[in-house]
């Protein structure tokens, strides 16, 4: 039956998940899904609970997605702790985390995040954009509209902008200089 809510992709199963994963047939595009299994459960009379989540939710699929959620985090998050203090329009978000080193002037723009000890040169301005944690990034370096995974590496004078679709630098891999 239709029904106003939808499932946030949040699990928590015991091991009689894999038997009943085990029991599914794939779809026509040959994936499997996991709520046909939770069903097989269902229909063996194994209890299986539901909790209501409160507020947004938002499928992840692509770097755009991400870059995206993490503006509602920021937003949502700077409403919350500043709620009456704001006269005009909310700030900008930028979160850091733990043991960042900032190597002199760093300039953060609107939506950004910052992982845990990362390592930024100084004269960089990063903005929209999301950092894991133990990202090195150079020194004069313009990054925006980007997701740099963990440990991942930007070198000196890199600009990059993403144009329209966030540049994506995998775990562990540097950003190619200059990158659009």
């Amino acid at each position: 039956a239709r029904s106003p809510y939808t499932s946030a992709g949040m699990y928590a199963f015991d091991e009689r998940i894999f038997g009943a994963i085990e029991r599914i047939q794939p779809v026509a595009n040959g994936e499997y899904y996991l709520p046909h299994a939770i069903q097989v459960l269902v229909d063996e009379g194994i209890p299986v609970h539901y909790t209501l989540a409160d507020g947004w939710r938002v499928n992840i699929n692509t770097p755009q997605d991400m870059l995206q959620a993490l503006q509602y985090v920021l937003l949502g998050d700077l409403l919350r702790a500043h709620s009456e203090r704001l006269l005009g329009p909310p700030p900008f978000g930028v979160g850091m985390g733990d043991g960042v080193r900032l190597r002199g002037a760093v300039r953060f723009g609107r939506y950004t995040y910052i992982g845990n000890y990362c390592d930024i040169g100084r004269n960089t301005c990063i903005s929209n954009s999301m950092l894991m944690d133990h990202v090195t990034i150079g020194e004069d370096c313009f990054i925006s509209n980007a997701i740099l995974g963990a440990h991942a590496v930007v070198p000196a004078g890199t600009r990059t902008e993403g144009d329209g679709v966030p540049v994506v630098v995998p775990d562990g891999e540097v950003l190619v200089a200059n990158a659009a």
